[in-house]
């Protein structure tokens, strides 16, 4: 009989009850966070289990936001995102696998209310903006947790961090993913890492998330009651490449259309971004040169990033940039 081929590496699933019993029961509060501290360290993502946030929100959100997406296309487009607005509001993205966004500050209660008035006018937006601000905080929530179990982990101090958790924001997209009808293989989303921090992704029973595990692509295989958690490009300059950003793509299903969200944690835009000292002396010295958060998303406007803009940033580069 001829040899199997081994299975596929399965994505960390890591129950957050368990870690933090396991940080309450230990000497120290490390204790608990070795197990996401690993998982993020060869992964760069995990699903998470018992994330706290209520099962029952999440599916208020998802029925939410079926209902943007199931509006008229006129209607959608008042809430178009314009060269003004960038990143926040509707688009229809018209590739290969098309596909729809909305995204906006999920804490930004006064742009929240406007969009809601622009998508259904008739309506009252208290219900929409209501559920923007529970998934905010809830997410929020989660986020810090996460954040505060790593660098409890990885014995770095506290007050490095303090800012990307009092100067920084939520912004919450939701994606919908339009049924393939190629017999190739479709991207709703090219290879890419997110910028920010971390990031809270939503998926819904239609796979389609994929990441890049030691060279080849590994799906994500939907977990009815977990969130993934996404290391970001921040975090790698945080801990000086001690955790890596993941690089992850979309993939478009050929049997239906697939709903999912992310949350990303951004700084404002004029945070400066360094490394850690704990991560920096003289056998490893800083991959990054300094630089705020503005920098980063101007140089990622300016030139779409394949897969990343972090190499525009190499403390190599220094004397020599270039647009």
């Amino acid at each position: 009989m001829g040899s199997l081929d081994p299975p596929p590496p399965a994505i960390p699933i890591i129950d957050l009850a368990a870690v933090r019993a396991a940080s309450l029961q230990g000497s120290s509060k490390t204790r608990g966070g070795a197990v996401l501290a690993t998982a993020c360290k060869e992964w760069g993502i995990f699903q998470a289990l018992n994330h706290g946030v209520p099962e029952e929100l999440i599916e208020i959100y998802r029925t939410q936001m079926l209902s943007l997406f199931s509006l008229p296309m006129e209607r959608k487009q008042a809430a178009e995102r314009s060269p003004m607005t960038r990143i926040r509001g509707y688009q229809m993205r018209e590739n290969a696998g098309p596909s729809e966004v909305f995204q906006v500050e999920a804490g930004n209660e006064g742009m929240v209310r406007e969009y809601a008035q622009k998508l259904f006018p008739h309506s009252s937006p208290s219900e929409f903006c209501a559920i923007y601000k529970e998934c905010n905080v809830a997410f929020w929530n989660l986020a810090m947790e996460i954040l505060d179990l790593l660098i409890a982990e990885l014995g770095v101090n506290p007050s490095h961090f303090d800012v990307f958790k009092t100067e920084a924001e939520g912004v919450l997209r939701a994606n919908f993913y339009h049924r393939s009808e190629s017999t190739e293989q479709v991207l709703g989303l090219d290879p890419h890492m997110d910028g920010g921090l971390l990031t809270i992704v939503l998926q819904d029973d239609v796979s389609g998330l994929e990441v890049v595990k030691d060279g080849q692509w590994v799906r994500v295989m939907p977990h009815k009651h977990a969130l993934c958690i996404n290391m970001a490009d921040m975090l790698q300059v945080l801990t000086n490449g001690h955790l890596k950003s993941v690089q992850h793509r979309a993939v478009v299903s050929k049997t239906g259309a697939r709903l999912t969200a992310a949350y990303f944690v951004v700084p404002k835009p004029s945070v400066a971004v360094t490394s850690a000292p704990e991560f920096v002396d003289a056998n490893n010295p800083p991959l990054y040169r300094p630089f705020t958060w503005r920098e980063f998303t101007e140089r990622q406007i300016r030139v779409k990033p394949n897969p990343s803009s972090l190499p525009y940033f190499k403390a190599v580069a220094i004397s020599h940039h270039q647009s």
